[in-house]
This record gives C-alpha cells, sequence and structure tokens, in this order.
C-alpha cells in the first residue's frame, strides 16, 4: 500500500500532465462503460440513445473482427456464389440448402465457415426461423460457406445466439473480413435488416 502511495505522490508532483491525462483516459473509459451498459428501454430508444450504442458495439466489434483478420493472414478470395434458401441442418452440424439447378433443385451439404456449433439445437431453431428466405451462399474450399441473408452473414448470428463460437484457427481470414465489414457498416449507421 505504501509502493501505491508513494506512486501517487510521486506522479501527482512530478508528473502532473500525466495524471490528468490518466485520470482523463480513466474517467471517460468509465462514461463509455456506463453508457453501453444503459438498458434498453423505450425511452432511451426513443430519443435515440439505444441506437448509438448498436453503433458503438458494433464498432468495437469491428475492431476485434478487423484485427482477427489482419491476424489470420491465410485468406484466399477463390469461392463461388450461389444462391438459393437454407433448409435446416443435419446432426454433424452441416446446413442443408437448395438452389436451383435449371428446373430442378439441388441440394447441398455445407459447413458453416470459420465457427464451431456449440448448441444444435439452437442453430436448428435459427435456421429453422430463416427457411423461406433468400440467401447467398460464398462456398470457399472444402465446401466452407458464409450465408448471408438480409445482407447479414447468418454464421455471424449463429456466433451472436450464442449457439455457436467463432473458429479459433480459421483455415482462411474470408469470415473474418466479412464479419468486420457487416459490423462497420452497422456502425456506420446502415440499416442492414
Amino acid at each position: 500500500m505504501e509502493r501505491l502511495i508513494e506512486w501517487w505522490n510521486r506522479l501527482r508532483y512530478d508528473r502532473p500532465v500525466a495524471l490528468m491525462v490518466l485520470l482523463g483516459l480513466t474517467a471517460t473509459a468509465g462514461i463509455v462503460v456506463s453508457f453501453l451498459w444503459l438498458p434498453d428501454v423505450p425511452i432511451l430508444r426513443a430519443i435515440g440513445i439505444a441506437g448509438l450504442q448498436q453503433r458503438c458495439n458494433a464498432a468495437i466489434n469491428g475492431v476485434v473482427w478487423s484485427t482477427r483478420a489482419a491476424f489470420h493472414q491465410r485468406g484466399s478470395e477463390e469461392h463461388t456464389q450461389i444462391f438459393g434458401n437454407v433448409e435446416g441442418i443435419d446432426k454433424t452440424g452441416k446446413l442443408i440448402a437448395t438452389v436451383a439447378k435449371g428446373s430442378v433443385w439441388a441440394h447441398y451439404d455445407l459447413t458453416l465457415a470459420n465457427i464451431q456449433v456449440t448448441d444444435l439445437y439452437g442453430v436448428a431453431k435459427i435456421v429453422g426461423g430463416l427457411r423461406s428466405e433468400n440467401a447467398r451462399f460464398d462456398i470457399y474450399r472444402q465446401g466452407q460457406a458464409v450465408v448471408w441473408i438480409r445482407n447479414a452473414p447468418l454464421n455471424l448470428r449463429l456466433i451472436e445466439a450464442g449457439v455457436a463460437k467463432p473458429d479459433p484457427n480459421p483455415p482462411t481470414n474470408i469470415f473474418d473480413q466479412a464479419f468486420a465489414t457487416y459490423y462497420w457498416g452497422v456502425a456506420k449507421g446502415r440499416d442492414v435488416e
């Protein structure tokens, strides 16, 4: 305790500018954290606080996913794009998709790119609620897909819902780049729904 008091006094008398900067940063961090922890109530939504909170959270997530994309430089831009619908998920966690090929519907079994499913029932519930939605499938090597529904990646929705977690060692950084792009768009005020 004496060392802490000595450090404080030394900072206070020998470096008052550094102390003011430290106190300012601490106060700013406290205000930002308090602001982000405000509850989502109708009055805050009406005056725009809830939207500002969502944009701040999106900016923080944008930084996280951009950093992840920078560290995982093993990206391959080669992919195919197909359009169709999600049908469900099988017992192994593979996404079942249908895509129109001429006059017939083809079924695809796709692995959701760079995520690890932690709650198969929860994933099935979310995917089941999206069966009638149009989807774009960005398919990368080995059948790994980033699924876009209403301009938002389904892979991200599963992580946000707590039924999946990001792969700690992803084979590509495409997924991280997609999430970063999505979150920066939300932070800039782009409507994604």
